[in-house]
């Protein structure tokens, strides 16, 4: 078998513990080395070559950037992803991170089933991430969370989640209380609704245009659970459009 090597890097003891008990726990194929520092974290990035880091926001000499400096300017990790564990949702730190070139952010708490699926997102060199993704024209979504329903665009879906964008012009939700979705895909008649469905966000980015303010937000959602009849439904809808479009 052939290991995924994954380098954790924070100072609490505690945090790092959890992080390696996912892994073990939810993954078969890792291995899992630690730092509490940045010095002992750039120690090991020039010594071996890792398919994922794993870092804290801050750390003691340097933030969660500087690491991201120390893998670029590596020669074995500089194409090695980065991933920022934190504590906070606030929308203007996850822009302040977008900012300085960090995109892949994971919320903490987290559960070990989430936290194994944005380690296999990130770090899948064999390609197991199996679900084929359909790309539909014209097709929409309905966000729904305690706050309203908010419209957004499709960019995918797939039997296992769905990736929307939206511009940042008009009013969007707090992504981390939605709890559904309703995707509609459009038809020679009218329109494919299905759902509501329930998600958990994987992940947020942040796009730019020629303004230094974030244009598009772009956001993956996983469907928590799949009625049999939105399965069979979702399904159709694929197979049609992959029977037009081959």
């Amino acid at each position: 078998m052939r290991f995924r090597n994954i380098l954790l890097v924070h100072p609490a003891r505690t945090v790092r513990e959890m992080m390696r008990s996912y892994c073990y726990g939810e993954l078969d194929d890792v291995r899992v080395k630690e730092a509490e520092s940045a010095q002992q974290a750039k120690t090991l990035l020039s010594e071996q070559a890792f398919h994922l880091v794993i870092s804290a926001l801050e750390l003691d000499s340097m933030d969660a950037s500087g690491i991201l400096g120390v893998l670029r300017q590596t020669a074995l990790n500089s194409q090695t992803p980065l991933l920022v564990v934190s504590a906070s949702s606030d929308t203007q730190k996850l822009v302040r991170l977008q900012e300085k070139g960090i995109h892949h952010i994971q919320t903490i708490p987290v559960s070990p089933w989430d936290f194994a699926h944005k380690v296999n997102q990130l770090c899948d060199p064999r390609g197991w991430r199996g679900l084929r993704r359909i790309q539909v024209e014209g097709a929409t979504a309905r966000l729904h969370s305690p706050q309203g329903d908010f419209s957004t665009h499709q960019s995918n879906a797939s039997l296992g989640g769905v990736a929307l964008e939206s511009t940042l012009e008009g009013p969007h939700p707090d992504y981390f209380q939605v709890h559904s979705v309703t995707l509609r895909f459009p038809t020679g008649t009218g329109e494919d609704v299905i759902g509501p469905l329930k998600v958990r966000l994987l992940q947020v980015q942040l796009f730019y245009g020629k303004s230094d303010a974030p244009e598009i937000t772009r956001t993956s959602w996983a469907f928590t659970s799949l009625a049999q009849g939105d399965k069979v439904r979702l399904e159709r809808v694929f197979q049609d459009i992959s029977a037009q479009w081959g």
